[in-house]
């Protein structure tokens, strides 16, 4: 699986790559600075990633870009909000962010997987996605909610129907946190996300032969 990153140039993209002794700094095939996208041939890629707080004017100028890169069977996954609607299908509603919850003995962050038994919660658990989150996305119909908030909303879900590949939509954002330096949890749900990913990818393109 050959996986590029959308690379914005800031701080926490840089420090993403340097925290923790360099523990991603690997990780990914190659980081495609946003300046540089308009030229860049993702086709080359199984799998882009959009990390969250990338800039969402120049994600909107290359919207026929990550459209084609879909349309060819191609994976996405765009991380945090999407105030710019640069994929087709894709509804955000912003909401005011609970930043102090867990400040509270008796307090939650209410997030309900519609489906417990999701293949994603064998690589992390859903208490590590609660850190918080900016937003939540209405999924297109057909299309699976994995995590939701407790007004249904989704927080991350899996689009197979809009394209001919696959978009992973969430509002949470573990690699601007990573690249931060605070909120620990942001680290092992990455880690299983990540490896739940590429295990679905190994399942359905490779052992499906897509």
């Amino acid at each position: 699986m050959k996986t590029a990153v959308i690379y914005n140039g800031y701080s926490f993209n840089y420090n993403f790559y340097e925290n923790k002794n360099g523990k991603y700094k690997n990780r990914f095939d190659k980081r495609i600075y946003i300046l540089d996208l308009p030229d860049t041939d993702l086709m080359e890629f199984d799998l882009v990633i959009v990390p969250g707080r990338t800039n969402q004017q120049l994600l909107y100028k290359n919207s026929e870009k990550f459209i084609d890169y879909l349309e060819a069977g191609k994976w996405l996954v765009s991380c945090g909000e999407m105030p710019e609607q640069w994929l087709p299908n894709v509804k955000w509603t912003y909401t005011p962010t609970n930043f102090t919850w867990w400040l509270s003995e008796d307090e939650d962050l209410p997030l309900i997987p519609p489906n417990p038994e999701h293949p994603l919660f064998k690589h992390t658990e859903l208490e590590n996605a609660k850190w918080h989150y900016h937003g939540f996305f209405t999924p297109p119909e057909g299309a699976t909610a994995i995590i939701n908030n407790e007004n249904g909303g989704a927080i991350l879900y899996e689009d197979n129907v809009s394209f001919k590949g696959k978009a992973i939509i969430t509002s949470l954002d573990p690699m601007y946190h990573f690249g931060q330096g605070f909120m620990p949890k942001t680290e092992p749900f990455l880690d299983g996300f990540l490896a739940w990913i590429e295990e679905k990818f190994e399942n359905e393109m490779v052992g499906g032969r897509k």
